[in-house]
């Protein structure tokens, strides 16, 4: 369980021995040659979702390799904690 009070408490604060970093970063790939992500993701087998974080200011994101907004990255988890939908739920 990890726990802080924002999402710049991710970023590495250092130790004795290493410097401490102004930037975390997390990539996930996600498998749609089946195509079921939303219809602006599926030009291509793979969609990739990067987020950074950047020491004061804020966040990052990129979709498939372009500069994109937290609302445009939304769509592709907004039905994944529910049945209801989940786009690249394996059958």
């Amino acid at each position: 369980s990890m726990r802080g009070q924002g999402m710049e408490d991710v970023i590495f604060s250092g130790t004795n021995a290493r410097p401490s970093r102004n930037s975390a970063e997390v990539m996930i790939a996600l498998d749609n040659r089946d195509r079921r992500a939303p219809a602006a993701f599926n030009d291509s087998d793979t969609v990739e979702v990067v987020r950074r974080i950047e020491r004061e200011a804020g966040s990052l994101y990129r979709l498939n390799g372009r500069d994109v907004r937290q609302r445009d990255v939304q769509p592709l988890f907004a039905d994944a904690s529910t049945v209801a939908n989940k786009p690249f739920h394996r059958k």
